[in-house]
């Protein structure tokens, strides 16, 4: 179980990442294929690039 636990939180922030990347009209398929494999620097660097919310 200990084990489990950083691929499902890579997962987890992969799919919050994707998420939040398609309600801001980025690549969210770029940004979430960073986040799952190059998890620390991946946030990181999207955190720091993201563009601001568009809203409808």
């Amino acid at each position: 179980m200990i084990r489990l636990f950083p691929f499902i939180a890579q997962i987890l922030f992969a799919v919050l990442v994707f998420q939040d990347a398609k309600e801001r009209g980025m690549n969210y398929w770029l940004w979430a294929g960073i986040v799952f494999f190059v998890p620390v620097i991946g946030i990181i660097f999207y955190f720091i690039q993201r563009k601001p919310k568009m809203w409808q």
